[in-house]
């Protein structure tokens, strides 16, 4: 083929034939449907439907927590994602908590152990503040000053004497 016959085949195809049936009218392409509907996402879980939107909520909580970490720190949009990150969570937790004992029970059988995230303080070398001991011998309050806690008030009985009337005329009320 020679240049001038590619030109011309060009040409030819890119010409806006008119549409007899359209009485003069060019020809214009419509969109055909395509094929009804969107595809049905099929249930995994069959009966336990309840379990697809666990799934459905938990995917909107990862993709909420991935942007909000990504983001953080940079600025206004940071409220917003913050936002999204904290109503994925809390629509999490109240479908959990919503759930029915059967539901529960089901809900077990598929996830037997849903342990806590501990991804961040497990690559960085922190301990889990959840694992504390408290010594028997009761723990020292850290509001009270030295000279309150060598006080001996075995004595002291304002408090505990008068009633509110006493207080009021005391204070000229």
């Amino acid at each position: 083929m020679t240049i001038e016959a590619i030109r011309d085949y060009k040409r030819s195809v890119n010409e806006k034939i008119p549409y007899r049936g359209n009485k003069g009218k060019p020809y214009r392409q419509r969109r055909r449907p395509s094929g009804g509907r969107a595809p049905v996402k099929k249930s995994i879980f069959g009966k336990e439907k309840f379990i697809n939107s666990y799934f459905s909520f938990y995917e909107q909580y990862l993709a909420a927590r991935r942007k909000y970490f990504e983001a953080f720190g940079r600025g206004k949009s940071t409220k917003k994602l913050e936002g999204n990150y904290y109503r994925g969570l809390d629509k999490l937790r109240t479908f959990e908590e919503s759930l029915t004992p059967e539901q529960i029970e089901i809900f077990r059988k598929y996830f037997p152990d849903l342990r806590l995230e501990t991804t961040y303080s497990e690559n960085r070398g922190i301990e889990d503040l959840g694992k504390l001991e408290v010594l028997e011998g009761g723990i020292e309050d850290p509001h009270l000053l030295p000279s309150q806690i060598e006080s001996n008030y075995s004595d002291d009985t304002e408090e505990s004497v008068g009633t509110i009337d006493d207080y009021k005329s005391y204070k000229g009320l």
